[in-house]
Formats: C-alpha cells, structure tokens, sequence
C-alpha cells in the first residue's frame, strides 16, 4: 500500500511525479467528462525537534496519482489559526475520471518540470519565506502523508486532513576555532564526509541558512556533504560560525570517524574526528555537531605524495589550491585526468599537468553545446573563479580575449566505445573554469598555438611510431611584473569578468613535453619546451617559432619538472637539453 512507503521513497516519487507533469488533460477513459473539481483539506503539522508554524498565502505542491491529469498544482493555505499551527489548503486540479486518487502533498512549492537527483534546490518567493529556529523554511522540505480518495463524477473534493511531517533529518554543525586565522578571511566551503560508505547514497539537499545570499549544498559522493558560499557570502573563518544541510537519515556509530574540510579564501583545513558515542541524524530533528578546529587540523594539500611523473615540484601556496581530477577513461577505468595549481587571487591556473597517451585519452569531435561550468567540489572557491560560462572575457569584439582552455579538449575527446558523440567523462571536466585563461584568440589561440597543440596529439596517435609510449604535458600562463596588457576598465594587466571581477591576462604561455618510450627493453625520456607571447602572431608563423628546452623554461618560470622521475642531476640534464621539435620528434631510434 501507498501509506506503507518509506518516506525517503515517498520524496523521490514527489520528484519523479513532478517531472513527468503534462500541460495537456489526459483523454478520460470513463464516461467522466474532464471538469475543474475545486480540492481542499485540513493541514496539521509534526515535525519533530522545533516548533513550525503556517501562514497566509504560503503555497504547497500536490501531486495526484491516479486518473488525473494534473501531476504537480500550486496549492495555497489560508484561514491559519492564530497559533499558525494549522490552516486549509485549497486548490483546483482538472480531474479526467472517476475512481481512486491518491493525493500528496509537498511544502514549498516547487514549479520546477525536473529534479536534479544530486541536489534539489526549491525556492519561493521573498515575500513567502518566515524563519523558524534560525532555519529558512522556504528550503525545507514537508511531505504530507498519501491520502486516497474516491473521485465522483460530479461536485467539488474535499479531504478532510493532511499531515505533514519531515522526511529529512537537519544537521547543524557548529564551529568553534583555536587556530588563528587572517583578519578578513573567509569560509568558502564545508565538507562533511562519513569515512565509510554508509546509507547516505541518495541524498536531497537543502539550503537552510537565513543568509541574503544563500549557499549551494552538493553531493559529490554517497558519504560526502558539501556547502558551499557564493562571493564572500562565508561565515569569517576565525569566529564561531553554523554551517547546517538536511540529508535523509543516517548515523554514525561509536568510535567511526567522519572527516570535515574547511575551505576558506586562503587556505583548506582537514580534521578527522572519531565519535564518542552513536550520533543518529533523525528525520524531523535537529541534531547538533560540535566540532573545534584545532591541533587536529591540518593544511589540505591533495597532491602531496602524488609521484604522478607529470607534477611540477611547487602544488601548493598561500592563496594557491593544487588539486587533481579524476574521470572515466577510454578504457572504462577511473583514473587521473588532469592537476592543477590554481591561483585565488589571479583566478587562473598557474599550471595543469596531465599524461596524454592515445589508448586512453584521444578521439575526435566536441561536446556541443560547450559545457562551461563553474568547478563545484570546494576545493575551490567558486567566488575566485572567472565568470566566463557565457560569453568571454572583456569586450570580445575590442578585446579579442577568448576562453583558452589549458589542457585542450581535444586531449580528452575520446568517445565511449566508439560510439558518435558518447564523450567519455574525462572531456567534460576541461570546460571547469579553473582551467581557462584569457588568451588572444585571432592569431595566437586558433592557429600558432593550436596548431602546436595538433602536433603534440599527432605525435601521441601515431601508431606507427615504434615503442610510443605516453606523453607528460604541462602547460601555463608567463606572469611578468610588469604586464603588457592594459585595459581600460581594468588595472594593468587585468581584464573584466561576466562579474566585472578582475582576472589576470597572461603575458604569454609555456608547455613542456616528456616523451616517455621503451627502447631496447628500457624505458628512455626525451622533452623538449615552448614560450610565446600572448599576441597575435603573423598569418603562417610556425609553432616551431617558440621552441625552447625544457631547461630554459624553467628558467623563466621558476618551475622544475619532471622531477618526480627519480633520475640524477646528469641524467635529468641531458633529458631537458632538447631545444627543437625536430630532434624531440626523431628521437625514435635514438633517443636518451
């Protein structure tokens, strides 16, 4: 029986209904006539941990089962008593035959035609939010437990109650802090992870913050919660501060452990805590967490122990993030994709590293449309991110910026199966925002370095070449003291954002190669690099133009690399001394 649903199936039914409402009445299969039949009940309510209370004009989604047409109808209350504990929902649905209905209910209102299953967000207007216990009702989901009524051929419905309870349970973490923090810095996120694979699989995530600018609360795993604050919306890191998200119910038992990162504008903290005694998040209650950030936090640097042959010897720094991705590969295997060593406060990457081999990573075509997006898991604030999802940097007819992708699509365009279109995941994680720079886009990116680019996966497709092996490729932005860019809506050396935010325009860009092969049944390196300004260079002009050894751009970069290699200082020498393409590329029969 219906009443017999579980209510965490209960909601995801009330999500998978609403996604399937049609605008057209179905044709009736009875002698019934389709008529508007006016539906009204009595709403009570029981939530649980704190007191909730209706008011005029709030409105409700109801959901119908059965033979009618109307999936999800905007329902509101009126006639709330003065206790604000109870009112009557009235509305109007287009019935198309007779029978059993079975009626529910959910609160807010959502007119939403799909759900995305990895984070529901519902809102309603301002004027329809009223706080409760310092929670924002209008992101808090009630369902009304299923009512079945038999529809007659004529006259009006009424129900006579329907009950609303919570099918999600309300954690508040609160944050208190021995560990000193800069003036001004700020929360930018909060990851809450269960260090098992519990029953969390499934998820639906609200905002329950009162703030004017509300978070966003992301599932990146069954066991993994994240909030996160848009622009300089977080709590200041070094005062006590709530972070609070609804789940479905779970707990966590006597000595297991759950990990919290805290994100802020400079830095990212890890603690892992073991329980004290059996913590169960119920539904309808708020279960509080207290956690203090102190001596067991720790600075999060993700490509620490990394010996990925790729990673360049500096992954982390004030205000810099170093982070890997990780994606599904040609070969069905999750691995690695791409690291990156982001910049806050530039809001480029200063470099992206990533191993190009074509059994794994190359094919051909583009997404389309492009999916640019914002880089959502927390690991970097999306407030430090450019705003290019639409459009570009600056004014693109003035300007001539485009959105440079570092690690180019096309090095992770390979199709799933070979079937036209199906991209693997790998190509999608390219179009984040922490991957893009402004680069000139007539004569520099859409001919000399992307012509450079076109060489580097030619060389890694060739099936021909005896004992190829897999390519290690960075590639990143030269930084000058002083830029050769000055906007005039900017400051020297940095142009406008979709957010008018400033985002530093690279004087020109680098990449190093590592050709790793077998030869004579031992492996052999051979590398070679290249710098060119970010300019627009002659019609024709040769990508063999900006050919430099790895040794001289790492001169000007600062940055050593490959040296997770192992090898001696000679031996890394001769390795970095190739200074043309043409030598990097004959190499085959003799190389190093």
């Amino acid at each position: 029986m219906i009443s017999n649903f579980r209510w965490p199936v209960l909601l995801a039914a009330v999500f998978m209904i609403q996604a399937g409402c049609k605008d057209e009445p179905v044709t009736p299969s009875g002698g019934m006539e389709p008529r508007n039949a006016a539906v009204t009940a009595g709403a009570s309510i029981a939530t649980g941990g704190y007191t909730w209370t209706w008011k005029d004009g709030e409105q409700f989604s109801v959901y119908t089962t059965g033979a009618s047409s109307n999936s999800n109808v905007k329902f509101g209350i009126s006639s709330v008593a003065s206790s604000g504990t109870s009112g009557t929902l009235s509305g109007t649905i287009r019935q198309t035959a007779t029978g059993i209905h079975t009626f529910s209910a959910a609160y807010p209102y959502s007119s939403s035609a799909a759900a995305n299953p990895s984070k529901y967000v519902i809102t309603v207007p301002a004027s329809q939010i009223a706080a409760a216990s310092g929670i924002d009702r209008s992101a808090y989901v009630l369902v009304a437990a299923p009512v079945e009524k038999d529809i007659p051929a004529t006259g009006d419905i009424s129900i006579s109650r329907m009950d609303f309870s919570s099918p999600l349970a309300v954690t508040k973490i609160s944050f208190t802090s021995q560990r000193s923090f800069a003036a001004g810095e700020r929360v930018t996120a909060v990851r809450f992870s269960v260090d098992r694979e519990p029953d969390l699989a499934g998820l639906a995530y609200y905002d329950l913050t009162k703030t004017g600018s509300k978070p966003d609360i992301y599932a990146p795993s069954g066991s993994s919660i994240l909030v996160s604050y848009p622009d300089d919306a977080g709590p200041l890191a070094a005062a006590g501060f709530d972070t609070w998200f609804t789940s479905f119910p779970f707990a966590i038992n006597a000595a297991e452990t759950y990990t919290i990162t805290i994100y802020t504008d400079l830095q990212a903290l890890k603690g892992t805590i073991s329980a004290a005694g059996k913590i169960s998040f119920a539904a309808g209650s708020v279960t509080t967490v207290p956690v203090t950030i102190g001596a067991g936090f720790e600075t999060d640097t993700p490509l620490v122990g990394k010996s990925w042959i790729e990673l360049p010897d500096v992954i982390s720094g004030d205000g810099m993030r170093g982070k890997a991705y990780y994606a599904v590969m040609k070969d069905d295997k999750r691995a690695r994709n791409y690291s990156i060593l982001f910049d806050m406060s530039e809001r480029l990457s200063l470099w992206v590293a990533y191993p190009l081999n074509r059994n794994l990573h190359l094919g051909t075509g583009r997404p389309d449309p492009d999916p640019w997006r914002y880089d959502t898991d927390g690991d970097i604030p999306i407030s430090a991110q450019p705003n290019v999802i639409s459009g570009t940097y600056g004014d693109y007819t003035k300007d001539n910026m485009s959105r440079g992708h570092q690690i180019p699509n096309a090095d992770r365009n390979a199709l799933k199966g070979d079937v036209a279109k199906q991209f693997i995941d790998a190509v999608y994680q390219t179009f984040v925002m922490t991957n893009v720079t402004p680069q000139k886009q007539n004569g520099f990116n859409q001919s000399v370095w992307s012509s450079l680019e076109g060489a580097i996966r030619s060389v890694a497709n060739d099936a021909s070449t005896p004992d190829q092996d897999t390519l290690y490729i960075v590639t990143g932005p030269l930084l000058s003291s002083d830029p050769i860019y000055t906007f005039i809506d900017g400051h020297p050396g940095y142009i406008k954002d979709k957010s008018n935010k400033d985002c530093r325009v690279p004087d020109g860009y680098f990449k190093v190669i590592l050709w790793s092969k077998y030869y004579a049944g031992e492996r052999k390196y051979d590398s070679v690099g290249f710098m060119f300004e970010n300019k627009a260079y002659p019609s024709g002009t040769s990508y063999t133009t900006g050919q430099f050894s790895v040794s001289d751009v790492e001169e000007e970069t600062g940055f050593n690399f490959f040296e997770n290699l192992g090898l001696s200082a000679s031996e890394m020498s001769a390795i970095k001394s190739t200074a043309t393409w043409s030598s990097f590329t004959n190499r085959n029969t003799n190389p190093y």
